[in-house]
């Protein structure tokens, strides 16, 4: 089994968090943008749904998202 011989001490710093998490912003973006596109077409057309109601509800649960993944995250990292 591989073992490294120099191993971190203490926490990952942010900016190497922010860097690792570059790689999939371009990939992310067009998938975003073409399920959004996707989800309020399906909530306007096959529920029936005003487009103003569909947007806030993938608006809330954006930021639903936004709020609970750092929590869990965290939560999750402590266990051991």
């Amino acid at each position: 089994m591989f073992v490294n011989a120099r191993q971190r001490q203490g926490p990952v710093p942010i900016h190497i968090k922010i860097l690792n998490g570059f790689g999939s912003v371009r990939g992310q973006h067009k998938d975003f943008a073409f399920n959004t596109l996707l989800l309020l077409l399906y909530y306007s057309r096959v529920l029936g749904l005003s487009a103003s109601w569909a947007s806030l509800v993938l608006g809330v649960s954006l930021v639903v998202d936004a709020g609970s993944d750092p929590l869990v995250g965290g939560w999750t990292d402590k266990f051991r």
